[in-house]
């Protein structure tokens, strides 16, 4: 072999090398892209958990809430969660009062870090703590915190994963300017016409 041809030997054993080091670069950068993505849709409100929109409460989360007709929003909160805690904080400001009536926290557990974060909840807030917030977080099959569902004659019609007060009031806001919150009313009633 003369000089010349180990001379190209080389170099194109080296451009190789370095091609198949940049498919490898791009492969770790694809996979990195797809984690982000997936955990940014999860932050970003698209519920991993949770009953599905349009489906009935369970019969012992619904006992819960006899008033059927009234739209009310669950907020499944957990202790040792920091978004929680921030949530729970920006409820004190003045201008989620609008809420009052219609939020209700759902606190599972015991011990001191549950009253604790409890402490904080505002007093115009329905709080629901002990053994009966986990029966309705298990029935709600809310396995990730925080999670807001809003319920409307014992349907679910809304959910999201807030990631501060404001999400909660958006999901709110949402419910009001829907055409679908209208549509799921109207679905209810003829399901009530029917079975009743």
């Amino acid at each position: 072999m003369s000089g010349v041809e180990q001379i190209a030997l080389v170099v194109t054993v080296s451009w190789l090398c370095l091609l198949t080091f940049i498919v490898v670069l791009l492969v770790r950068q694809l996979g990195l892209i797809t984690v982000r993505l997936s955990l940014g849709s999860v932050a970003a409100g698209a519920p991993a958990g949770g009953l599905e929109i349009g489906t009935a409460l369970p019969d012992d989360v619904a006992a819960a809430f006899p008033d059927e007709d009234a739209l009310v929003y669950l907020l499944v909160l957990s202790a040792t969660c920091g978004h929680c805690r921030a949530i729970v904080t920006g409820l004190n400001e003045d201008e989620f009062s609008e809420l009052e009536g219609a939020l209700v926290v759902v606190l599972p557990g015991d011990g001191p870090v549950v009253d604790h974060l409890a402490a904080f909840v505002p007093s115009w807030v329905r709080l629901i703590r002990g053994a009966e917030a986990v029966r309705i977080a298990e029935g709600l099959r809310a396995d990730v915190t925080p999670i807001v569902f809003g319920v409307e004659r014992g349907i679910v019609n809304g959910r999201a994963l807030p990631a501060s007060a404001s999400d909660v009031v958006l999901l709110m806001k949402a419910h009001e300017n829907s055409d679908a919150a209208e549509m799921a009313r109207s679905i209810r009633e003829v399901i009530d016409g029917v079975s009743g």
